[in-house]
């Protein structure tokens, strides 16, 4: 029981930081649409209410968040959480729809969807194991967060020279690395949930 009310625990956090920062992207949208008032037309509307509507539903959110976190205070959480048990809480909101509708999809989907777990997914990455080397993973993420971007903008056009290229792949790259590592560790501080061991501290 105590075990899963620490998992419980744990995921209303990553949802909480979820929420907090969908509600910092609205908060810049409005300060935007207040300093460059959107034209009107039927669109413009739309993306009011749409903003207004998202606003309301966050708020909401965060305050169901609050009343759940309050009745599971109470409980410490558990000292050996990592990030790894919030991606296994996280699957359970796609294996849990599936096993309602096991009937109606092929049983090899249902199979593969009740085996993975963060374990299988880290199996042949042991190096890079959210839950012994937590933070070895986010700066590969981030490295890979960068290359990825720099392919992305390079669709768009290639640089006119080698130089101008190396320049801005390494912008990018490193914003990308730093803005990982940054998400990561107000994640850790938020959550509390990483403590590796000396072995897995990178």
């Amino acid at each position: 029981m105590i075990q899963r009310i620490n998992r419980l625990t744990l995921l209303v956090t990553f949802t909480a930081v979820v929420l907090y920062l969908i509600q910092v992207t609205l908060i810049t949208d409005i300060i935007a649409t207040v300093v460059r008032t959107i034209p009107e037309s039927t669109w413009g509307y739309v993306l009011l209410l749409e903003r207004t509507l998202m606003v309301i539903l966050t708020s909401t959110c965060i305050i169901l968040l609050i009343a759940v976190h309050n009745r599971t205070q109470s409980v410490s959480s558990a000292g050996d959480l990592t990030p790894a048990d919030g991606i296994d809480d996280l699957w359970t909101l796609v294996r849990f729809p599936v096993m309602k509708a096991h009937a109606y999809l092929p049983r090899s989907f249902v199979g593969w969807v009740q085996r993975i777990s963060s374990e299988r997914l880290f199996a042949r990455f042991q190096r890079l194991n959210l839950r012994t080397h937590s933070w070895r993973f986010a700066c590969a993420l981030g490295l890979l967060s960068g290359i990825g971007l720099t392919y992305v903008q390079w669709q768009e056009g290639l640089p006119p020279n080698l130089k101008v290229g190396l320049l801005v792949a390494g912008l990018f790259i490193s914003a990308e690395f730093m803005a990982t590592l940054l998400g990561f560790a107000i994640l850790v501080v938020i959550s509390g949930c990483v403590r590796p061991s000396k072995k897995g501290v990178m």
